[in-house]
């Protein structure tokens, strides 16, 4: 007799394969089934199963309201402590991945470092992309954090706009990570982003695209203001550039790839009229059974 046992090391694969490729808005969904799968509530609750969800959360920039600030749970935003900094109010929070539940927690002096040369860049910078993301994203939502040392500053801009239709059977979302890197007091920096596309369809099937791209730009400016809208330019051009080229892909998948997915008609040429099933051989032959 074999045995059918599962290891506790298959059963942390077994979760976290699961969880990392969750579509978007599915994760109770999928937290239920892996719960039937690996049948071990002691394993979810434990550090394997934090570390996966958590993973996965900040992956997706689950958006937040931290005290009427909303805030991406993101990798830039976390601080030593394991807790997530939201960067207009300078207010600290704990996320549970579970629950989705952000907390405001007190700082006790040692998560919050004071950056004035970087701060200086990213007021002008988060003002200015909140009205992009306003006017272009639907529900969409924007965190822009900053840090600095004697050598660069680095300003990180956190795009998320998403739709879970679950009773239409699809759901998806947008995410763009935007770093800005440049020496202090210069008039120069460098722009690189990652744009991630992710949608799921599973009315009578089970879809899933996932689409990335990563620009690059350079950027000149005399001020604070300037480059904030320098940047914004740029996201701007780079993100409507690279949704036409998805748009452009569909479309050319649809009228050329998706059809060669299935046979427009079966091998006899015409559609089956299902009323007169009978009258076709195979109909017949069921029929007799």
């Amino acid at each position: 007799m074999s045995d059918d046992t599962i290891s506790e090391a298959e059963k942390s694969a077994i979760l976290n394969d699961f969880i990392q490729q969750t579509p978007p808005g599915q994760f109770s969904y999928v937290l239920k089934s892996v719960r039937t799968l690996v049948d071990d509530d002691a394993l979810l609750q434990s550090q394997t199963g934090a570390k996966a969800f958590m993973k996965y959360q900040l992956e997706q920039m689950i958006p937040v309201s931290v005290d009427e600030e909303n805030v991406l749970v993101s990798q830039q935003g976390v601080l030593a402590s394991g807790n997530l900094l939201a960067p207009n109010s300078k207010k600290i929070f704990s996320y549970d991945p579970i629950r989705g539940d952000a907390k405001l927690v007190s700082d006790d002096g040692t998560d919050i470092k004071s950056y004035e040369s970087s701060e200086k860049y990213r007021v002008p910078i988060a003002k200015k992309v909140a009205q992009y993301v306003a006017m272009h994203y639907p529900q969409g939502v924007s965190t822009v954090y900053a840090k600095e040392d004697s050598a660069c500053i680095t300003v990180t801009v956190l795009i998320e706009c998403h739709q879970y239709q679950i009773k239409n059977f699809w759901t998806g979302n947008w995410r763009s990570a935007w770093t800005l890197s440049m020496a202090p007091n210069a008039k120069s920096a460098v722009l690189n982003g990652a744009v991630k596309v992710q949608v799921h369809y599973f009315e009578d099937g089970n879809v899933q695209l996932i689409s990335n791209k990563n620009p690059e730009a350079s950027i000149n400016f005399s001020s604070a203001d300037e480059l904030a809208n320098e940047l914004t330019k740029k996201i701007a051009d780079a993100e409507e550039k690279y949704q036409s080229g998805i748009a452009a892909a569909y479309l050319k998948f649809s009228e050329s790839a998706f059809k060669m997915l299935r046979r427009a008609l079966p091998v006899t040429h015409s559609k089956i009229n299902w009323d007169q099933l009978a009258s076709y051989k195979i109909g017949a032959e069921l029929k007799d059974q």
